[in-house]
This record gives C-alpha cells, structure tokens and sequence, in this order.
C-alpha cells in the first residue's frame, strides 16, 4: 500500500535567496514557449521550406500563447529576408477593361505614381501653350490656306467645263446640283418644259454625263477635305509629340533599367499624342451636367500603387483576424455615376495576400473556415500563385 503524503509534501516550495536576481525586472523578456521546444524547432524548420505548397499548422490548446509566439518568430525571422516588391495597377491601353500590373522594387511603386500625377498635370499647363504658339497657328494657316486653294481650283476647274456645257452648278443646302443653261442663267422647270424635245433630249443627254463628272469631282473634294484634315492631324501630332517626348524622356531616364515601366511610358506617350487636343479645353465646362468632365480622360494615366513596401525592413508579417475572402483576396471598389455604379483600375484595393506577398501570412484556420468562399478561395490563390506570389501561410 502507498504511503499516504500530506499536504506540505505536495507543495513546491522555493527558496527566494536561490533565485540569481533580486526583481524579475532584471531579466530579459521571455522568447519562445516554456516547454515546447520541440514545437519552436518545428517552426524554425517549417519557416526554412522555402518550395511552395508547404504552410505551417500551429495545433494546441486556446489562450497558450501560439500567435504570439508563430508572430515573434516570425517577425524576427522575416526582418533578415529580402523585402518585397511594390505592386501596381496601370491602365491598359490595349484594352481597357483588363489592367496591367507592374512589379517594381521596393519603393518605386510610389514614385512612379508621383511622377505620373506629375507629368498629367505638366501635359494640363505645356501643351495647351503649344497649341496656341504663333507657329502653330502660322503652319496651321498654311495648311488650311493651301488645301483651301486646292478646292477652289477644282471648284473652278469643274464650274468651267459645266458652262462650256450649257449647264449652271447651284448651290443647294443638299449640295451643288446641275441645271440646265444655255443661255448662261439656269433655266426654270416652266421654260425647260417649254424647250423643242430634241433639245431637251440633249440637255438630258449632256447632263447625265455632266453628273458623273460632278460626283467625281466631289469625291475629289472630299479627298482633299481628308487630306487637309490629315495634315491638320499630322501638324498637331508634330508639336504635340516633341513637347511630350521631352517630358516622357525624363521619365524614362528615371525608370532605366525597368522594362516594364519603360513599355508602360512609351504606351502613355502614344496615347498621349493621340488625345493631345483634347488637353485645350480641360477648364471648360461639360455641355451636359451629366457628361464627364473634360479632363476625366486623365484618371488613365494615374497609377494604383496596390502594395507599397517603400520604408519596409525585411519581409512582411500580416495578420489577418477577420479573414474574409474581400479581406484575403482583395476588392474592388464602386463609385456612383447617375445612379448606376462604375469602377476602373484605381478601385482595385489590396488584400491580406497581397500585402503578405513576399512574406508571411498568420490566419486562425477555424476562423477561415466560418468564412463563406474564404478557404476554397484560399486555397485556389495559393495554388494558382498569382502575381508569382511567395507568401505562406502560417495558421
């Protein structure tokens, strides 16, 4: 039979003069779990599989201190590691309803959304003075003057041989017809009723031919009308792209060596050649109140900076304590328009996994699991790896 203890025997006891301190002020804060360090080696050695499709599970029992531990560690594990990159939306000129995004180095992500806003409101204030340059309006008068002189002598030309013909060209708000004129003044339907039919049949005759002549000379017109508008076109293409280039340039020399941005720039310079005209009347009002105002084409050339790691020491450590799929995933942004709901690529807003790419991600499983959508969607983003994503996810 056991011997039977009493309660002294049961009690630890421990005796203060043994202890090496006089107040645990003197100690240094406790790192890691007591006793589990067999669960902080498993850890470590978790965090070192760097291939994809290894996530580390935490188990064990509520209010143990793992999250706080699983976050220690990996705060001080992440701080040696490399930091991550910015990510960034961009318009896609090719197709609007698709962004592009850019990864760039840590930081960059932001100054190119700087000196994006910048070069918008530079095209706002230069090209409106270029266009309004005494030689842009000196070639401008050119070119118009010119093709203007070509019309008239085609004008001309046509209005002789009609005359030589006994016919007159008249003016009408349907365009220029032919009336019979033998006599130099166009005759009316009365008089030319009253012609000998022999002669009708001649004026008919001569006038038939005389308006397959007329619509070739109109087609002649019309050429020379795209022809001057071509020039017009070219003229503000010219001015417009030797302003924008010098700008562009600039850009270009600051973002050397990132192909993508240097892809980026030379769509925006295109696209700004293209709308440079519409950069004259930006301080107009619209016709409507319900059209856009004039400068909305301008949102295109703006940048969303998606993640921003400009400042950032090492690898990301997020928590997500409400893992939603909008807040695991990311969203997409509304704004109201005449009561119908819009969006565009400056909408699109970050999630969980974005901003742990690079880095780590600490979720609750059970937490995940009361969340519709959020763990098949979990699971298909990592899986899928979008945007080359390293994150992990640490639960």
């Amino acid at each position: 039979m056991a011997p039977r203890l009493t309660a002294q025997e049961l009690r630890a006891v421990c005796d203060p003069a043994s202890l090496p301190f006089a107040s645990t002020a003197e100690l240094p804060p406790l790192d890691g779990m007591i006793g589990q360090e067999r669960a902080v080696s498993a850890t470590a050695f978790g965090i070192g599989m760097k291939r994809a499709g290894y996530n580390l599970f935490v188990l064990g029992p509520a209010r143990t201190g793992k999250a706080s531990t699983m976050r220690r560690v990996l705060t001080r594990t992440a701080a040696a590691e490399p930091t991550p990159s910015d990510f960034c939306y961009v318009f896609n000129f090719a197709d609007p309803y698709r962004p592009v995004a850019l990864e760039l180095p840590s930081g960059r992500g932001r100054e190119l959304r700087e000196e994006m806003d910048r070069l918008a409101e530079e095209c706002r204030s230069r090209l409106p003075r270029a266009f309004e340059s005494e030689e842009f309006e000196r070639q401008k008068s050119q070119t118009l003057e010119e093709f203007g002189r070509r019309q008239k002598a085609e004008m001309e030309r046509f209005d002789a041989v009609v005359r030589a013909a006994g016919f007159a060209l008249v003016r009408t708000p349907r365009g220029p017809v032919l009336a019979p004129a033998p006599r130099g003044e166009p005759l009316s339907p009365e008089e030319f009723a009253a012609l000998p039919e022999q002669t009708q049949k001649e004026l008919e005759a001569r006038g038939a031919q005389l308006q397959e002549q007329l619509e070739a000379a109109l087609r002649r017109l019309r050429e020379l009308e795209r022809e001057a508008r071509l020039a017009h076109e070219k003229l503000v293409e010219d001015v417009a792209a030797a302003t924008i280039r010098q700008m562009i340039q600039e850009q270009r020399d600051r973002f050397r060596g990132l192909s993508a941005v240097e892809r980026y720039l030379g769509e925006v310079e295109g696209d700004l050649i293209a709308h440079a005209e519409e950069f004259r009347g930006l301080d107009e009002k619209p016709a409507l109140p319900f059209l856009p105002a004039p400068g909305a084409f301008l949102d295109r050339y703006r940048v969303n900076v998606l993640v921003d790691s400009a400042g950032a020491h090492g690898a990301p450590v997020v928590l997500e304590e409400n893992p939603t799929h909008r807040n695991l995933l990311g969203r997409i942004e509304h704004r109201v328009h005449l009561g119908t709901l819009v969006t565009d690529f400056t909408l699109i807003k970050a999630g969980a996994l974005h901003r742990a790419n690079g880095g780590y991600l600490i979720l609750e499983a059970m937490d995940v699991l009361r969340n519709l959508f959020a763990w098949d969607a979990l699971k298909k983003a990592l899986k899928s790896r979008p945007c080359g994503s390293r994150s992990r996810c640490r639960s």
